[in-house]
């Protein structure tokens, strides 16, 4: 198993580009088709991903500088913004989320 960081946080980057480029090709109605999770549409899977990238950040950069984990108390509001925002508003940040994410782990 690899355990070099920067093959992981690679494999993460390549990851990252490949979805954001099929993202930026989606209409709008594309975005509120069912995805492959039953029970979300594609914007909903975006979301999850873009939220979880905030929460990761979030959570390190509050162990960096605090030396404790973002609470998880925390989560629901981010979790509700992300809710609340329009389909194409959430594969937007999900782009936005994701790429400081990758960026600063592969800083």
């Amino acid at each position: 198993m690899e355990t070099d960081p920067r093959r992981w946080i690679e494999a993460l980057r390549t990851s990252h580009d490949v979805l954001v480029a099929q993202v930026l090709i989606l209409a709008p109605e594309q975005l509120e088709r069912r995805s492959y999770c039953r029970d979300w549409d594609v914007a909903q899977v975006l979301s999850h991903i873009g939220s979880g990238a905030e929460i990761a950040l979030l959570s390190l950069e509050r162990t960096l500088l605090k030396g404790s984990p973002l609470d998880r108390e925390a989560f629901p509001a981010i979790w509700e913004r992300w809710d609340s925002l329009t389909p194409i508003d959430k594969a937007n940040e999900m782009v936005v989320w994701d790429r400081r994410y990758v960026s600063v782990l592969q800083a």
